[in-house]
């Protein structure tokens, strides 16, 4: 019996041979041994098993050329990258950031069409996994943009900024601010002009759309005050007051156009903006603040417009009235 299994294995073992196929003996004595060496399938592992800690990539179908990356990163949490050319011609890539526990800090996709125009989606999360910050862009082939961010405050509320950029460089901003219950409390208006100068409006709530200009910041010479404003959150606002001190001691504005919307000038609004030489207003003002225009250019001319006679004249007393006003200023009634 043993003489017919020695020479049915030798059998077994000559026929292995000749075709080259790897034999596994399953018998009891035989389970322990360890299997014959693949020094290709075995480095292909340890280079496998090695990489895993660092990143994995992942390449899907050729039909859907799209491909994946995860990357560790040294303080546990990891990125996940991946693209994909869409049937359109264009690009999608997604980035996933997650922290070390594996939720997700932030993600980032962006689209870039077949023409190069960019568009830019980011959400970035609290630890309770809730949207603190969006931000949204779109950038196209010849240079202007477009950024919106919305972002949550320490109080509950909300604010809402967006700026639109020209591709010769001036752009427009604006945001606003919201409470926890929803309400605005604050907008700002930002304009840059292409040669650098640049003019930020505070502006203050006052009820039922309206809103007062509480602090001009500029490097420009010439500032239009009043009219309508578009903010962030997509809702117009009317320019009805000019706030105390609103452009005191601007000292690089030359000329400032009041709209027809403006029917208050506090005190102070103009004081000691010793280059202010034009100041053309549009309509009436009911009341203008001690001071408002004291100090502004002893050879300036104060222009008015769409006023009858008499209405004219009562302004034109009444902003005389203020104090402070140089001997040297010229009224004109146009």
């Amino acid at each position: 019996m043993k003489n017919k299994f020695v020479a049915a294995l030798s059998l077994a073992l000559a026929i292995t041979a000749a075709s080259g196929t790897a034999f596994a003996v399953n018998s009891p004595r035989h389970q322990d041994t360890p299997k014959p060496w693949n020094e290709s399938s075995s480095s292909s592992s340890s280079s496998s098993s090695s990489s895993s800690s660092s990143s994995t990539n992942t390449t899907a179908p050729a039909a859907n050329n799209s491909a994946s990356n995860v990357v560790t990163n040294a303080d546990g949490s990891t990125t996940q990258t991946s693209t994909k050319t869409n049937t359109d011609g264009s690009q999608t890539k997604t980035e996933v950031v997650r922290d070390a526990s594996g939720k997700v800090a932030y993600t980032t996709e962006t689209n870039t069409a077949k023409d190069g125009t960019v568009t830019t989606k980011q959400v970035m999360n609290d630890a309770s996994g809730n949207a603190t910050r969006t931000i949204e862009s779109v950038t196209n082939t010849d240079g202007s943009s477009v950024v919106t961010t919305t972002a949550k405050t320490s109080d509950g509320g909300e604010s809402v900024s967006k700026t639109n950029t020209a591709a010769d460089g001036s752009s427009v901003s604006s945001s606003v601010t919201k409470n926890a219950s929803g309400t605005v409390t604050g907008v700002e208006v930002s304009k840059t002009e292409a040669n650098g100068a640049k003019t930020t409006e505070s502006l203050t709530p006052t009820g039922n759309g309206t809103v007062a200009v509480t602090n001009i910041d500029t490097t420009s010479k010439s500032v239009d005050l009043g009219g309508t404003t578009t903010a962030a959150d997509g809702n117009t606002y009317t320019v009805t007051e000019i706030g105390a001190g609103a452009l005191q001691g601007a000292s690089s504005v030359t000329t400032v156009s009041i709209g027809d919307s403006i029917n208050s000038i506090g005190a102070n609004a103009f004081k000691d903006a010793s280059n202010l030489k034009t100041i053309e207003i549009s309509g009436n003002i009911s009341s203008i603040g001690k001071n408002a225009f004291s100090g502004i250019a002893k050879n300036a001319t104060i222009e008015i417009s769409g006023l009858s006679k008499k209405e004219y004249k009562a302004l034109v007393k009444k902003i005389k009235k203020s104090g402070g006003l140089p001997k040297g200023v010229k009224f004109k009634r146009v």
